[in-house]
């Protein structure tokens, strides 16, 4: 059986499971795909009069629709005046469902103009409406043919996706669609990185930190794509069991046709199969683990702590957190756990503020709560609410690829290690994508609540301190082990060969200009402070102690300091079985468990 890829889908799908694909669309397309799903035939009547109907408010859809019929005519009024007007023609068959007439108009209007591949892709569902299956994919795949665009991927897919009683679909066209929805997926997360990217440079016209306009509209199509995504996902795996099932059994099939049965060859292949579909059943039932991200923080021992978090979240205008968490090294970040889904949606869930001790060494206060207003930033626009869904895809997704790989069966010709590899960077290009817009307009809150320099070095900061915990730590516990030295706090330790100055200011200049790939959460932090700076604020004012040092909340600095040192040779004894004796002996280890998907948090 022979099965006739697309073009497009071929070179989306093969380059992402292969490389992480780079493909650009122009300004033209990015613009033709906000209206991707609008080309549909409207719902009135027939029968009834216009005039008779009662007036309803015209949907979101319909404008849309509207909108990009407008655009196409202009577009063909440059071409041949005459063509636009046979198009405005076929909208008005189509709006009273003279589904011929359109087809008709259609194809005089590429006849005419046969660069305008919109016309082939409104006649395929003009044909797919009347029943002419056949024709309708021929037509969507001449449009893909003659254009390599989302628009006609996706209409091709859904194209192939339609069956009626005189034309069911195939199993070679199931497959063709369902390979050409994933180059879909990936299509549509470049175009809303390439949209999130120009939002991200854009100056707000009025200097609010909530979310408005096409910010709204990106984070909402995100969303969508987001959920469509893991909607596919699910979807998905019966046919990759079906595969997996196809190529084991086909394998020891054909030994048999040939009359030739290499034993140890066939009990492998089964074995690699059964591996494989059992990986596949585990992941649908795997459940996080809910644990403390760190040690939590007594605030009832740290007023002052208490009263700057109570003193951002007022600034922000939101729900201050209900617990610390301290770790060792320098992250930020927030997130919200516990209770149920609904009460996460209206705002009742624990909110947890995730603290890195080495973040706070040599911090001022002022840059601190700027800090702090981002990671409050993300609880006002409702960043940590949701993604559930998101995240148990992606703890089925790496709980399938963990148990492909630990069973020796992540090979190319295995079927479902080409979907976890395939899907999982699709996955991660939209859920990173998103995740970087929330950035920015978390930025944004910081710098409207404390002002654009002080949420600079805050940034600045948490980037150099992020490096130079790295290199303090490397340094330290190479020498300690090596010496079978003691380590009672890893912040203070003076290794006796400390990395030269010159190059961890060179490790931090790299880190602030460093390129993202598509697959990081947060934007270059060069341009996160250009596009602060540009927004030229000076926040709300300044609170008495802005000045001081972050470590000034804390009276008991060393404590904190010997606990989260307690954390790092704990964790190094787990992952290297090497034991650093400290100031306490180390309690026993909880028992062993897979690690524990994060919940969903974000961080600066």
């Amino acid at each position: 059986m022979t099965i006739r890829l697309p073009p497009a889908a071929v070179t989306l799908v093969a380059s992402l499971i292969i490389m992480p694909p780079a493909i650009v669309f122009g300004a033209a397309e990015v613009q033709a795909s906000a209206g991707a799903q609008a080309e549909g035939p409207a719902t009135v009547p027939q029968s009834q009069p216009l005039q008779a109907e009662t007036p309803r408010p015209e949907t979101r859809m319909n404008r849309e629709m509207r909108e990009l019929d407008s655009r196409l005519t202009v577009e063909l009024q440059a071409l041949d005046p005459e063509a636009a007007r046979l198009f405005r023609q076929a909208i008005e068959a189509r709006d009273r469902q003279d589904h011929p007439a359109a087809s008709a108009l259609y194809q005089e209007i590429h006849d005419r103009v046969p660069s305008f591949d919109s016309a082939l892709r409104r006649q395929c569902h003009e044909e797919l409406v009347l029943g002419h299956r056949a024709t309708g994919v021929a037509l969507c795949r001449k449009a893909l043919q003659q254009k390599e665009s989302t628009d006609n991927l996706a209409a091709l897919a859904i194209a192939l996706a339609t069956g009626t009683k005189d034309s069911p679909i195939r199993p070679a066209d199931r497959t063709e669609a369902w390979i050409g929805l994933l180059g879909v997926l990936l299509a549509a997360g470049l175009v809303l990185s390439r949209l999130a990217l120009r939002a991200a440079r854009r100056v707000p016209s009025a200097p609010e930190g909530a979310v408005t306009g096409m910010d709204t509209r990106l984070r909402r199509i995100y969303r969508g794509i987001l959920w469509l995504c893991c909607g596919y996902y699910y979807i998905s795996i019966p046919i990759v069991i079906l595969l997996v099932l196809a190529a084991g059994g086909g394998a020891i099939y054909a030994f048999f046709w040939f009359g030739q049965i290499p034993i140890k060859l066939v009990i492998i292949i089964a074995l690699f199969t059964l591996y494989t579909l059992a990986a596949i059943v585990r992941s649908l039932f795997v459940r996080r683990v809910d644990e403390d991200p760190g040690e939590r923080l007594d605030l009832d021992r740290h007023p002052r702590v208490r009263s700057v978090l109570d003193e951002v979240a007022q600034r922000v205008g939101t729900r201050p957190v209900d617990n610390v968490y301290m770790t060792p090294g320098a992250q930020v970040a927030v997130m919200e756990r516990g209770r149920s889904l609904l009460a996460r949606a209206r705002g009742r869930a624990e909110r947890c503020l995730i603290l890195g001790a080495a973040a706070l060494d040599g911090m001022r206060l002022g840059p601190l709560k700027a800090i702090l207003a981002h990671e409050y930033g993300h609880f006002s626009n409702r960043d940590t609410a949701g993604g559930g869904f998101a995240l148990a895809v992606r703890r089925s997704l790496l709980t399938m690829g963990q148990g492909i790989a630990r069973s020796g069966a992540a090979r190319w010709y295995n079927p479902a290690w080409l979907f976890v590899n395939g899907f999982y960077r699709v996955f991660l290009r939209i859920s990173q994508g998103a995740s970087r817009l929330q950035e920015v307009l978390a930025d944004r809150w910081a710098a409207l609540a404390f002002g654009s320099r002080a949420f600079e070095e805050g940034l600045r900061h948490i980037v150099a301190r992020s490096v130079r915990f790295v290199v303090h730590t490397d340094a330290t516990l190479n020498e300690v082990i090596k010496a079978k030295q003691p380590l009672q706090n890893l912040y203070a330790f003076q290794p006796a060969r400390p990395t030269a100055e010159g190059d961890i200011e060179t490790r931090v200049q790299s880190a602030l200009e460093a390129k993202p790939s598509p697959y990081d959460s947060h934007p270059a932090s060069a341009e996160r402070i250009a596009w602060v700076r540009a927004l030229a604020v000076s926040g709300s004012g300044t609170s008495i102690g802005d000045g001081e040092e972050a470590w000034s909340l804390f009276p008991d600095r060393e404590e904190i300091e010997r606990a989260m040192t307690n954390v790092v040779r704990r964790n190094v004894r787990r992952a290297h079985g090497i034991e650093i004796a400290g100031d306490t002996r180390p309690g026993p280890d909880p028992v062993p468990r897979a690690a524990p998907a994060a919940p969903p948090s974000t961080g600066t």
